[in-house]
């Protein structure tokens, strides 16, 4: 008989923690509310495949993909619909919540109010979908386009001519023809005329986008230089190596030392009754006593 009351008690304990067990358990989860409708983009219907998400506050609360064209969910009491859940934190202050919908993306016309546990139908419809700005082509750099400056433009020979490229930074090769033959690859060249003549100066440029030539027909003028007999002699200096300076100050047809002395005593008299360029064997410029030492360099 004990062992009876024992059992019994026993069982009775079993059934209380067992009954405390099943006890409801409160969350606070909200309740999701469910919606089925019709779908459409710019009046025609969603293709399946389509997706349809509900936001609340900008951020997903729902997702469903279509499998029927037109439509993102039955309206069958069984069929499957889109289900929007919120959070806690989404309702925490009372106020009303506001559900936006999309279609693959783009803002449905419609929104719908949370009402917890409910079900509803909603048709969405899509009647604007943003174009996007395309984005430029930017524009192929333009070519290169030729183009120098040159100084002195005109002289009395030998001339020395200073060229600046002007056809802008972007170059990469440079090819000028003087016009007397010579030719040079520098960006900036000096050339020397050395003799009388209207030279056609060319440029070639080349760069990353392509190739220019410029030409420009009498570019440089070069004039003969004026010359006359050094005091007492009876010849015209000469020019016996055909180089443009006149190195055969008494006209004998040779560079001798007498050259010299009459280039040193004429000195004077040369800057103020001759041209100089014939006679500035070292083309600083002008003639001095280096010029002298370069004449004498010759004999």
């Amino acid at each position: 008989m004990v062992h009876r009351i024992r059992a019994f008690s026993l069982f009775i304990l079993i059934c209380a923690l067992l009954g405390s067990l099943a006890a409801p358990v409160h969350s606070d989860t909200p309740l999701p509310c469910k919606f089925f409708g019709k779908a459409s983009i710019l009046g025609e219907p969603a293709p399946p495949g389509s997706v349809i998400t509900a936001t609340i506050g900008g951020n997903e609360r729902g997702r469903i993909t279509t499998t029927v064209k037109g439509e993102y969910a039955s309206d069958c009491m069984f069929g499957k619909k889109l289900v929007v859940q919120p959070l806690g934190e989404d309702i925490a202050d009372g106020r009303l919540v506001m559900i936006e919908f999309f279609i693959n993306g783009h803002k449905a016309d419609q929104a719908a109010i949370y009402a917890p546990g409910t079900i509803q139908w909603l048709d969405l419809t899509v009647s604007r979908v943003p174009v996007p700005t395309p984005t430029p082509t930017p524009a192929p750099p333009d070519p290169p386009a030729a183009n120098f400056s040159c100084a002195p433009a005109s002289g009395y020979a030998p001339l020395q001519v200073n060229f600046s490229d002007l056809s802008g930074p972007a170059i990469t090769g440079w090819e000028w023809e003087f016009g007397d033959g010579a030719l040079s690859h520098e960006r900036d060249p000096t050339h020397l005329y050395r003799f009388a003549g209207n030279y056609t100066v060319n440029l070639s440029v080349q760069s990353a986008t392509g190739n220019s030539t410029r030409s420009v027909p009498g570019c440089v003028r070069v004039a003969a230089p004026l010359l006359s007999p050094f005091p007492g002699q009876d010849s015209l200096p000469g020019d016996p190596d055909g180089d443009g300076y006149f190195e055969d100050i008494n006209g004998n047809g040779r560079v001798d030392y007498d050259d010299v002395v009459v280039f040193f005593l004429s000195l004077e008299w040369l800057e103020e009754n001759l041209v100089p360029n014939p006679f500035d064997y070292n083309g600083n410029g002008r003639v001095d006593f280096d010029d002298i030492f370069s004449l004498f360099q010759e004999v």
